[in-house]
């Protein structure tokens, strides 16, 4: 049975997390939320967004893992903190073909990008992004 997700964030990054996700085992996308109420409704790679915090909130139950798809680091912070101290989880999205060394530890909310290579002992924080190349 599948993991079901949400995704916070509708922007550009959103889209190359999102082919992450699709692209991982037993992921399933549930949720795709935004706070801007200018595309509540619209679809992002096939996923409607459903709407904002508060909409989140009252479906806590499809999905109560996630992964912050804002590209801006304060603002991905600022959402991350907001998400947890709701009591969400987060999740790490990792592209297949990455290639992490032995003991390596990736942190809460971190997207590590397609062609990565991190190298053995490595210890990466929460909610970084670890970019391709």
């Amino acid at each position: 049975m599948a993991t079901k997700v949400f995704v916070f964030g509708a922007s550009g990054h959103a889209k190359v997390v999102i082919d992450i996700l699709e692209r991982m085992q037993g992921i399933e996308i549930a949720l795709v939320i935004d706070d801007s109420a200018k595309i509540k409704g619209q679809s992002l790679c096939g996923h409607t967004i459903a709407g904002g915090r508060s909409e989140l909130l009252a479906q806590r139950e499809r999905a109560g893992t996630g992964i912050v798809t804002i590209g801006d680091n304060t603002a991905r912070r600022d959402v991350a903190a907001w998400l947890t101290g709701q009591g969400f989880k987060l999740m790490s999205a990792i592209h297949p073909s990455a290639i992490l060394g032995r003991d390596v530890t990736v942190g809460a909310g971190t997207v590590v990008m397609a062609g990565c290579i991190i190298n053995a002992a490595a210890q990466i924080g929460a909610n970084a992004i670890i970019n391709t190349g």
